[in-house]
């Protein structure tokens, strides 16, 4: 490991044993290269002097082989001795080569066989891969610590080491989170701000990453004219925001002694009661074949309490490890490809193959509201199913919130501009907008105005450019062997997409001298420049007679759904239709916090953690 990562990686470690794990712990380091050797037995965090102690024996330099199995051996060896049943304990490894000594797979069996957690950290590309393969099979997580990006060391260990460590109505929200790999000036600001209901334990923490001299001062200032600063010539500094601190507005100034060099900074606060906003965020899936067509898709949930939260900023941010690309992209909740149901407080976005490349991807979620602009909708959030005597609450707080994903692991990647694979996005919302019955000689003839939002050429984005529309008597048909339905038959009618977000419609004349019983079903398919289809839209089932005849003719909208913009949409007709306790492993060296994971008992209200 290079000196500047294990710098990073010591400087974090001192943080987290001083700032996150909760007095009452029990704590040991371990060191390993070739073997692993215990440095500090485990110890009980009860006092300042053995977090000090801790600390102290936090290596400073490593040599040696990389076996990762021995770290994780020898931290089960400890837990044991510990703990009489290991079951649900918790490991965390930390390592930036590929293992090399020993037998990584034989270690993964044992804390399989133990039942033991085990999360992980790649640090840089050539962190061996096996590390997430270890975390899905004994049920943990993995994260990656790339050599550039906006995701902090510290942002990542604290997801780690707070996890399920207290219980979810008193776990502190992560306010803000960022790494700058290389500052412009000597000055950096940022700025936070805190709603009512947070402001317990309250803390600023900045580490600095320099050759040069490491004094820097912070000052930060908020609500009341607040003001307190700092100077140190330590490369960690953590203000804390003495007792609650006031909802409102904080800025943070760092002031360093040069330019060009690296900063993380973290912001934490811990609730003053259960009912927070919290966000939640996971890939489709972390590891995809890009040769497959799979497209992986962010879903960030933002909740209150039971209820789900609207008008949300929601964005991710992707970046890969060689650091040439960052994308930001932006999550919505509008009910449209990727998003399944509008306004239930999940919001979801694609991440696009330009935004992809060959190895592991980091994503960080960043969700953010405006004083007086976020809506509180009562009920159960992912659903639509607010409580009806409870009127949408207005949230008057800003506030902010940063989360980072489990990283993506892409293999097989080409390059979009040489193989469009990305077909366009599914239409979710055909629908039947508008029915008109008018009595003929012959019968009864019907006009149906069917409308849709147009999808994109990839995906939700840019212009398809052409629609496959068919019918069938049988629902099935449609779902699984579209291409075997019957074709509608456009005749001389031209049936060419709008931009994806527009509206579009046809109108269906059918005449029949029988009564309307029957039915039949419709769907269709938007299709790309390169010949690439989306998926089946949503059918539709439309009401026909027996024998019915469709002819075409100019449709139009009349007042009854005035509510869709006419200026951008197209009129379409068919003619011709027929008939529808954990252990903290890090490269070389091990930091073992024994805690053990409980089950949540049924009458239990909320989610509680043992801790030795």
């Amino acid at each position: 490991m290079g000196g500047s990562k294990l710098e990073t990686l010591s400087q974090t470690a001192k943080y987290v044993i001083q700032n996150l794990v909760p007095t009452g712990s029990w704590l040991a380091i371990i060191t390993f290269n070739d073997e692993a050797y215990v440095v500090k037995d485990l110890t009980e965090i009860k006092s300042q002097y053995v977090r000090d102690e801790l600390k102290a024996v936090i290596p400073a330099k490593v040599s040696g082989g990389t076996c990762i199995g021995c770290g994780i051996e020898e931290a089960i060896r400890i837990l044991k001795i510990k703990l009489s049943d290991v079951s649900n304990g918790e490991i965390f490894v930390i390592s930036d080569g590929k293992d090399n000594v020993g037998s990584i797979h034989n270690s993964k069996q044992k804390a399989v066989s133990e039942n033991i957690i085990v999360h992980t950290i790649s640090v840089t590309q050539d962190a061996d891969i096996l590390l997430a393969n270890i975390s899905k099979e004994t049920g943990g997580m993995h994260f990656t610590y790339l050599e550039t990006g906006s995701i902090s060391f510290i942002a990542l260990f604290g997801e780690l080491i707070t996890l399920d460590v207290t219980s979810d109505s008193r776990h502190s929200a992560v306010l803000a989170s960022e790494r700058i790999t290389t500052t412009p000036s000597n000055i950096v600001r940022f700025s936070f701000s805190i709603e009512n209901g947070l402001g317990k334990d309250t803390f600023v923490t900045v580490l600095l990453q320099s050759p040069y001299s490491s004094r820097m001062q912070l000052r930060i200032s908020g609500p009341n004219n607040y003001n307190e600063a700092l100077n140190t010539t330590e490369k960690t500094a953590t203000i804390m925001i003495p007792g609650i601190a006031q909802a409102g507005d904080y800025e943070m100034t760092v002031t360093m002694e040069k330019s060009e060099q690296s900063v993380e900074y973290l912001v934490k606060s811990t609730p003053t009661n259960y009912d927070i906003l919290k966000i939640s965020a996971t890939p489709s899936a972390t590891n995809i074949n890009f040769s497959s067509g799979e497209i992986p898709i962010i879903f960030a949930e933002v909740t209150k309490g039971s209820s789900s939260v609207l008008n949300v900023n929601v964005t991710a941010r992707v970046e890969i490890g060689n650091g040439s690309r960052v994308c930001d992209i932006s999550l919505y909740d509008k009910g449209m490809d990727p998003d399944g149901i509008d306004n239930d407080g999940i919001y979801s976005g694609y991440i696009f193959p330009h935004c992809l490349y060959e190895g592991r991807i980091n994503i960080k979620v960043y969700a953010s509201g405006r004083k007086g602009e976020t809506i509180i909708m009562r009920g159960t959030s992912g659903s639509q199913t607010p409580y009806q005597d409870d009127e949408p609450e207005v949230y008057e707080d800003a506030f902010q919130r940063v989360t980072v994903l489990e990283d993506l692991y892409i293999e097989n990647y080409v390059d979009p501009d040489q193989n469009d694979i990305v077909p366009p996005g599914r239409i979710t919302d055909v629908n039947i907008h508008h029915i008109v019955k008018q009595k003929i000689p012959s019968g009864e003839s019907r006009n149906f105005t069917i409308s849709w939002t147009a999808t994109g050429d990839d995906k939700n984005v840019g212009q398809a450019s052409a629609y496959i529309l068919r019918i069938s008597e049988d629902f099935e048909t449609l779902l699984n062997d579209f291409d075997s339905a019957e074709l509608l038959d456009m005749k001389n009618i031209s049936l060419s997409p709008q931009k994806s977000g527009r509206m579009e419609a046809l109108k269906i004349v059918v005449d029949a001298e029988q009564s309307y019983t029957g039915t039949t079903f419709f769907a269709l398919k938007a299709v790309d420049e390169a010949g690439n289809v989306g998926e089946v839209s949503n059918i539709l089932s439309i009401v026909v007679a027996k024998g019915y005849r469709a002819v075409g003719e100019r449709g139009s909208f009349d007042d009854d759904v005035e509510a869709i913009d006419k200026d951008n949409m197209n009129i379409y007709v068919i003619i011709g239709a027929s008939g529808g306790g954990f252990i903290l492993l890090l490269m070389i060296f091990t930091i073992l916090l024994c805690r053990k994971r409980q089950v949540k008992k049924a009458d239990d209200t909320n989610f509680h953690m043992g801790r030795i």
